[in-house]
C-alpha cells in the first residue's frame, strides 16, 4: 500500500543530502574530444556556498525593491526571477539561489528569438534577469534589472588577483613566448594560451599583460604619427567601421586599426559610430579576420580562492535560512508552445518537485557518489530539471557541456556522443527515442572497453518495441511519459539489464504511475473510466504533481484543469489531450495503458513538443499568408515540419523590404517577381518565423495551394495534404546508379553536398552559404545522415565537425578542396614533423620543467620502499601488466600503487583480476599524469611523495593514431614532465627502478629507413638510444613523434640512471585466446578486421609490401616481467618487443573466409559507416605512404619464421 504524501522541499532534502557529505563533485564540464578542455568540477559544498552568496545579494539588493513594486496579476506570487543561460555552472547556481528565497524560476533559452523572449518576460511580469557577462550587454531587455554573475564573482576576486599579478614580474623570454602563443591561436581562449605559454600564469594574467602592457606597446612602435593622424581623422568619419578606415591604409588590417583605437587611443568599446547611423550593418563575413578582446570568464580553476572570499557570507545565511518552501507555493513557470500563437506559461507548484525525483532516483538506479549524469536536454524543457535534479538529490554529478557548440558536437554523432560518454566515463544520459535508434551498439559489445553507460532514459515521443529490443540486453533503459503540466513526469516503465531479451511486448505501456500520482484513461464523451480491455480514451493525471494554472490565462486552465472526482477532496486532474488504451487489468485492479498519440495537433518531435497551430496562427499573421496549416510528414524515414499555405490575393500594398527609391512602379515589378516565386517567398516565411518561433519549430518546406483538401465534415483532411518533393535535379533521379563518381573539383563537391543536404533536410531552397545549424533545424539524427549519405553516395568523407564548427556549405567545401590541394604541405605540417622541430618545440615548451634538484630531502619514506607504482594500469597494457605482476610470486610481498583518473574502473578492474589477498594490498589514488601534480588532492598527493616507490611503471600514453602532434601534447609530452617533477620529489633512496614503455614507431616511423636513397633496416637501432643528431630526419605521425619526443626528455633527464625504456611493435590480443576480455580490445589493426566482417568484405588494392607488424599480449608481458626482474643485473637500458610482421593482403586472406568479398578501395571506402570501428583511420586509406608509415610500418622489422596461419584477430 502507498504511504501517506510527507511533502519535502527541494532544498531541504538538497540541504540534508549534503550534510554529512559535501566534498563530492556535483557539477563537471565535459571534456571534449580534441580539445584543451580540462573538465573543471563544482563540489556539493562550493555549490552551496555560492548559490548562498547569490541569494542572500538578490535578496538585500533587488528584491526588496521588487517586493514593493512586485505587478503579478496574481498579487500573492513571489517575484518571477529568469536565468538567461544554458547549460552552465551559473545556471545550477541560479536555480538553487532561486529555490532558496522560495520564488519562481523562469528559464530563457538563449537561442530562442527575442520576439519569443519579450513576450515571455511581458506575460510572466519578469523584471529581473540573472546571466553572465555573455549577455548582460546586450540591449534587448530594456527596463530589466540584469544580474551578471561573472560580474558578481570577479568583484570578489578582483582585488586578489591584482595583487597577485604585481608579485610576479614577467621576463623578457616570457613575453616573446606569450607574444607568440597569441599570433598562433585565438585571441578568446586564454585558457588554452596560457596552459600553451607553460610559464606557470594562469589565464588572467597572460590576457592583462598582453593587453595592458605588450600589445600597447607593439602597436605604438608599428604606427607613424602621420599614421595617427590620419587614424584619428578617419575614426572621427566613420567610427568602428573598421573596414571603411582600412581603405585609408595599404598596410594595416583591421585587426590593427581596431587594436590600436581600442588600447591605444583607448576608445570605449561601446562608443556609438559616429557616422552613417542608419547604414546597414556591414556584412560580417567580411570582417572575420577581426578578433574580439573577450571579456574573461569566471576562472572555475580557482573557486576555491572565491570560496575562501565567500565564508565571510555564512555568517548572513540566517537571512534565507529561514525561508521555507510551502506545499502550494510555485517555484517555477515554463513556457510551452501554444495553439493561440504565443506560447503558454505553465506555473508549477513545489508540491511534486521531490515526490518525481525521488522516484526517478530509486527507478533510474542513480547510486550516490557513483553516477555521472549528462546534461543534455534544453532548459527551455522541464525534462532538464529531471536531470539537474536526480544529480542533485541523487549526490551523483552532472557533465555538463560548456558551450552550445560543445553540446552540438556531442550529440552531433552517433560516434561523437559514444566517444565523449567513453572519454568522461558518463554513466547515465536521457535521450529521445530517436537518437537512440541511432546508436551503435559495438562499444557496448566489448569487455575491456565497453562504453561506461550504465542507464538510458527515454522520452518526449513514443519508442519503437525493436529498439527497446536491441538494447535491453546491454543497459537498463527507463521509458518515462509525463506533460509538463503534470510537474515532469507521470509515469516511468523501467526495462533493466537482468531481464531475457525476448520478454518484451509488443507495445510499450506508460509502465508505473509514480508515487502519489494517479492516472485515468476516460471516455471522451463520459469521462467514465475505460473498464473493457482494448478499450480507447482521453489520459488524464491527477495527484500532487498537477500544475497550478497556466499563468495569466484563466480560460485555458479551467479547461484543462478540472475537479478530480476520482478523490475525496477538491483537487485537480489535468486533461492532457493524449489518447490511450487499456491493455490489460492486474488482480490488484491495476492497469496498463499504451500510449497511442495526441488528439489535437499537438506533437512530439525529436523530443521537443510543438504545437502545430501556434505555427500555423504565427504564420497567418504574415500579411502575404490567408490560412496555413502545419502537418508532419514522413520523407526518408524522417518525420520533418511542413507548411501548407493559401497566399491572398496579390496585395499592392505589400512592404517587402524595397528600398526607398524605387518608383512605385518598379516597386510593383518586384512585388509580382516575389510573388511567383516560391523559393522567394519560403525564404521570407521562415525568416518571419525566426522572429517569434525556436529553430526546432521551423517547418522545412512551404507547400503554396489555392485550397486545402477536406473530409466529409467539411474540416482539413490532414492525410491527403501532399508530401513535400524534390525537383529532379536536386532529388538525383538524374544521376544512375552505375555512374557514381567521387568529385574531384570544387563546384562538383558543391554541387553534390547541397544534393545531400537538400535531400536530408527535404528543402531545395538551401544555398551553399546558408549556416545550416541555425537556419535549417539542424539535428544530430540530420547529421549523421548526411555524414554517411556524403560518404556513401558520393564518397566525400565529413565529420561532425565540418558540419557543426563550418557550418556552411562553401566553408566545408573549401576545407575538403584545400585538404584535397595541399596533401602534401598537409603531412607535411600534419604527419611530418623534424627531429629539428621537435626539439625547438621542446625549447620553446618548458625549458626549466626538467628539475635537476633531488628533493628527497623534502619527503618521508612511510613504507620501506617495498612499494610499485603503475601509470596508465587501466589500459589495456598497463591492466595486463599488473595481472602479471599479481600473479608473479616475486611481487607478493611488495603493495601496489595505481593512479586512475576513474576510482570507478579501477575498481572494476581490481573486482575482476585480484583475489581477496591481493586486494588488500592494491590502492587507487584518483588523478592524472596530464595535470599538475597528477591532479592530486593535496592528502594524496603528500601520500603518493612519501611511498618509497623501488619500482615505478609508466605505461600511460594516449594511442590515438589519428591525432595530430599537438593533440597529444597533454597526455604524451607534459605526463612525461609531471612523473620527472614526481620523480625529484620523492625519496630516491629506495627508487632502483623506472620502466618507461615507449614504441618501437619511434624507430620505425623514422624518414632514414624510408628514402629511397636509404632505405636501410633498422634493427640494429631497436635496442639503442634514439639517433637526436640528425635534425632534418622526419618522424611521421603524431603519436610516434609524441613519444619519441618523451623518450627524448625522460632518457636526458637527471633520472636517467635508473631508468629502463621498453619499445614494444602493435600490441594484439593472444593468439587464439579465449579471454573475452582480450578478444574485445580493439587497436586500429582490430578495428580494420572488424569493419571488414561488418561490410562483408575487405579492401582490394593496398600495395603488398605494406606489412603489420604484431606483438602478442602474453608475449610482450612475459618478456617484460623478466626484463623488469632482470634489469639491475645487466647493462642494457633499452628492450625492444616483436614477434613478426605480415603482409596485410596475406592477413586478409588468413583471417577472413570465402565469404568475404574482395572489393576495390575506393567503393569499400564507401561502404564505411560512421559508426564502423575503421571509420576515424579511413583517410588514411587515400594515402598510402602515410597509411604504411604511421599505421603499419612493419615490412622495417627483421623477418622471423613464426607460423601466422592461426592468429586470430
Amino acid at each position: 500500500m502507498e504511504s501517506p504524501f510527507v511533502f519535502k522541499s527541494f532544498i531541504d532534502v538538497f540541504k540534508q543530502s549534503i550534510k554529512n557529505d559535501s566534498d563530492h563533485i556535483a557539477l563537471e564540464y565535459v571534456n571534449i574530444e580534441n580539445s584543451n578542455s580540462n573538465g573543471n568540477n563544482l563540489s556539493f559544498n562550493s555549490l552551496d556556498i555560492l548559490s548562498n552568496y547569490l541569494s542572500i545579494y538578490l535578496k538585500n539588493y533587488i528584491l526588496k525593491t521588487d517586493y514593493n513594486n512586485n505587478s503579478n496579476n496574481n498579487n500573492n506570487l513571489p517575484p518571477i526571477i529568469s536565468v538567461y543561460k544554458n547549460h552552465s555552472f551559473q545556471l545550477i547556481i541560479s536555480i538553487l539561489s532561486i529555490f532558496k528565497l522560495n520564488l519562481i524560476y523562469l528559464p530563457l533559452d538563449t537561442s530562442y528569438p527575442i520576439d519569443r523572449l519579450s513576450f515571455m518576460l511581458n506575460d510572466s511580469n519578469c523584471n529581473i534577469i540573472i546571466t553572465t557577462h555573455q549577455y548582460h550587454k546586450n540591449n534587448q531587455f530594456k527596463n530589466k534589472t540584469i544580474v551578471c554573475l561573472d560580474c558578481l564573482f570577479s568583484d570578489i576576486l578582483k582585488n586578489q588577483k591584482d595583487d597577485e599579478r604585481d608579485k610576479k614580474n614577467w621576463t623578457k623570454e616570457q613575453d616573446e613566448i606569450l607574444l607568440d602563443v597569441v599570433n598562433k591561436n585565438n585571441r578568446s581562449n586564454w585558457k588554452r594560451i596560457a596552459s600553451l605559454t607553460s610559464c606557470d600564469r594562469r589565464d588572467i594574467e597572460c590576457h592583462h599583460r598582453f593587453y595592458k602592457v605588450l600589445l600597447p606597446t607593439i602597436l605604438k612602435e608599428k604606427w607613424s604619427n602621420d599614421e595617427v593622424l590620419l587614424l584619428k581623422e578617419q575614426y572621427s568619419i566613420h567610427g568602428k567601421q573598421w573596414n571603411e578606415i582600412a581603405k585609408s591604409f595599404s598596410s594595416k588590417s583591421n585587426l590593427d586599426i581596431k587594436d590600436y583605437c581600442e588600447h591605444v587611443l583607448k576608445v570605449k568599446k561601446n562608443d556609438k559610430d559616429r557616422a552613417n547611423k542608419n547604414k546597414k550593418e556591414e556584412d560580417k563575413g567580411k570582417e572575420e579576420e577581426e578578433e574580439e578582446e573577450e571579456e574573461m570568464d569566471i576562472d572555475y580553476d580557482e573557486l576555491s580562492n572565491i570560496i575562501i572570499k565567500l565564508k565571510d557570507y555564512q555568517e548572513n545565511l540566517s537571512e534565507i535560512e529561514n525561508i521555507k518552501s510551502g506545499i502550494e507555493d510555485p517555484a517555477y513557470l515554463i513556457y510551452t508552445s501554444g495553439s493561440t500563437g504565443n506560447p503558454k506559461g505553465v506555473l508549477v507548484a513545489h508540491r511534486g518537485i521531490v515526490n518525481f525525483l525521488q522516484h526517478q532516483i530509486k527507478v533510474f538506479q542513480f547510486k550516490r557518489n557513483h553516477t555521472r549524469l549528462l546534461q543534455s536536454l534544453p532548459i527551455c524543457f522541464d525534462a532538464s530539471l529531471s536531470e539537474i535534479g536526480t544529480s542533485l538529490l541523487g549526490h551523483c554529478t552532472l557533465l555538463i557541456p560548456k558551450t552550445q557548440q560543445d553540446a552540438q558536437i556531442i550529440r552531433g554523432s552517433s560516434q561523437s556522443f559514444l566517444s565523449h560518454i567513453a572519454l568522461n566515463n558518463i554513466n547515465a544520459a536521457m535521450i529521445s527515442p530517436s537518437f537512440l535508434s541511432l546508436l551503435s551498439t559495438e562499444p557496448f559489445d566489448s569487455a575491456i572497453n565497453r562504453s561506461p553507460l550504465e542507464t538510458i532514459v527515454i522520452g518526449g515521443e513514443t519508442c519503437p518495441v525493436k529498439v527497446l529490443k536491441k538494447w535491453r540486453t546491454r543497459l537498463n533503459i527507463v521509458n518515462v511519459y509525463g506533460p509538463t503540466e503534470a510537474t515532469v513526469c507521470t509515469t516511468t516503465l523501467p526495462i533493466y539489464l537482468k531481464k531475457e531479451p525476448n520478454d518484451t511486448d509488443d507495445y510499450v505501456s506508460l509502465g508505473e504511475v509514480v508515487p502519489n500520482m494517479s492516472i485515468y484513461l476516460l471516455d471522451e464523451n463520459t469521462r467514465e473510466p475505460i473498464q473493457n480491455i482494448g478499450g480507447e480514451g482521453e489520459i488524464y493525471i491527477g495527484g500532487v504533481g498537477v500544475a497550478l494554472e497556466y499563468f495569466n490565462n484563466e480560460n485555458q486552465t479551467e479547461k484543462s484543469f478540472i475537479t478530480d472526482p476520482f478523490t475525496s477532496n477538491t483537487s485537480k486532474m489535468f486533461k492532457t489531450g493524449d489518447w490511450g488504451r487499456l491493455v490489460c487489468i492486474d488482480p490488484t485492479k491495476k492497469q496498463t495503458i499504451e500510449f497511442r498519440g495526441r488528439m489535437d495537433n499537438q506533437i512530439k518531435l525529436n523530443g521537443s513538443r510543438i504545437e502545430l497551430d501556434e505555427i500555423s496562427r504565427t504564420l497567418e499573421n504574415h500579411q502575404l499568408i490567408h490560412q496555413a496549416v502545419v502537418d508532419v510528414k514522413a520523407i526518408n524515414d524522417n518525420k520533418i515540419l511542413v507548411a501548407y499555405l493559401i497566399l491572398k490575393e496579390k496585395p499592392v500594398s505589400c512592404k517587402i523590404k524595397l528600398q526607398n527609391e524605387e518608383s512605385a512602379a518598379n516597386q510593383l515589378d518586384i512585388l509580382k517577381s516575389f510573388y511567383n516565386s516560391p523559393k522567394l517567398l519560403s525564404e521570407q516565411f521562415k525568416e518571419y518565423l525566426l522572429k517569434t518561433l525556436p529553430v526546432y519549430m521551423i517547418p522545412h518546406q512551404f507547400i503554396i495551394m489555392d485550397s486545402f483538401p477536406q473530409n466529409k465534415n467539411e474540416k482539413i483532411d490532414r492525410s491527403k495534404l501532399p508530401a513535400p518533393f524534390l525537383n529532379d535535379y536536386d532529388s538525383g533521379t538524374n544521376q544512375s546508379n552505375n555512374t557514381k563518381h567521387i568529385p574531384t573539383n570544387e563546384e562538383s563537391i558543391k554541387m553534390a553536398l547541397l544534393q545531400v543536404v537538400r535531400q536530408v533536410l527535404v528543402n531545395y531552397n538551401i544555398e551553399s552559404s546558408d549556416d545550416l545549424i541555425s537556419n535549417h533545424s539542424m539535428t544530430s539524427i540530420l547529421c549523421t545522415q548526411i555524414i554517411e549519405k556524403c560518404r556513401n553516395s558520393h564518397g566525400i568523407i565529413l565529420t561532425v565537425f565540418h558540419i557543426y564548427i563550418l557550418r556552411t556549405i562553401d566553408k566545408i567545401t573549401s576545407n575538403l578542396i584545400n585538404s584535397s590541394k595541399n596533401t602534401d604541405k598537409n603531412h607535411q605540417d600534419i604527419n611530418d614533423k623534424s627531429v629539428q622541430q621537435l626539439k625547438i618545440f621542446l625549447n620553446n615548451f618548458n625549458s626549466n620543467k626538467i628539475n635537476t634538484n633531488n628533493n628527497s630531502n623534502n619527503s618521508i619514506n612511510i613504507n620501506n620502499g617495498n612499494n610499485i607504482l603503475i601509470l596508465g594500469s587501466t589500459g589495456f597494457l598497463g591492466s595486463n601488466i599488473l595481472k602479471s605482476i599479481l600473479n608473479n610470486t616475486k611481487f607478493n610481498e611488495m603493495n601496489i600503487y595505481l593512479l586512475v583518473r576513474s576510482i570507478e574502473k579501477g575498481n572494476r578492474l581490481i573486482e575482476e583480476i585480484a583475489t581477496s589477498k591481493d586486494k588488500l594490498r592494491i590502492h587507487l589514488i584518483k588523478g592524472d599524469i596530464g595535470e599538475n601534480q597528477f591532479g592530486c588532492s593535496l592528502d594524496d598527493w603528500k601520500l603518493l611523495c612519501s611511498c618509497g616507490f623501488s619500482t615505478i611503471i609508466h605505461s600511460a600514453a594516449n594511442v590515438n593514431m589519428n591525432l595530430p602532434f599537438d593533440e597529444m601534447i597533454k597526455d604524451n609530452i607534459k605526463s612525461t614532465f609531471n612523473v620527472i617533477e614526481f620523480i625529484n620529489q620523492i625519496d630516491q633512496n629506495n627508487l632502483k627502478d623506472i620502466h618507461y614503455i615507449s614504441t618501437l614507431s619511434t624507430i620505425l616511423s623514422n624518414s632514414k629507413y624510408w628514402s629511397a636513397s636509404n632505405n636501410s633496416n633498422p634493427s640494429h637501432a631497436l635496442n639503442q638510444t634514439l639517433n637526436i643528431d640528425e635534425d632534418n630526419e622526419i618522424i611521421y605521425g603524431g603519436y610516434a613523434q609524441s613519444k619519441w619526443l618523451s623518450e627524448f626528455i625522460i632518457s636526458n633527464s637527471n633520472i636517467k640512471d635508473k631508468l629502463f625504456i621498453h619499445r614494444p611493435a602493435m600490441i594484439c590480443p593472444n593468439l587464439n585466446s579465449t579471454n573475452p576480455n582480450e578478444n574485445s580490445y580493439s587497436n586500429y589493426l582490430n578495428k580494420l578486421f572488424s569493419t571488414c566482417r561488418e561490410l562483408k568484405s575487405y579492401p582490394i588494392g593496398i600495395p603488398k609490401e605494406i606489412e603489420t607488424d604484431i606483438t602478442p599480449i602474453d608475449t610482450f608481458v612475459s618478456n617484460f616481467i623478466i626484463n623488469i626482474l632482470g634489469c639491475k643485473n645487466n647493462n642494457n637500458r633499452y628492450y625492444s618487443y616483436y614477434t613478426y610482421s605480415i603482409s596485410l593482403n596475406l592477413l586478409f586472406k588468413s583471417q577472413l573466409d570465402q565469404n568475404y568479398e574482395g572489393v576495390p578501395i575506393n567503393n569499400w571506402i564507401k561502404k564505411i559507416k560512421e559508426t564502423s570501428p575503421f571509420y576515424p583511420f579511413v583517410s588514411f586509406l587515400s594515402e598510402f605512404k602515410m597509411f604504411e608509415r604511421i599505421l603499419f610500418p612493419g615490412s622495417k622489422l627483421p623477418k622471423t619464421d613464426a607460423n601466422i596461419i592461426n592468429f586470430n584477430i
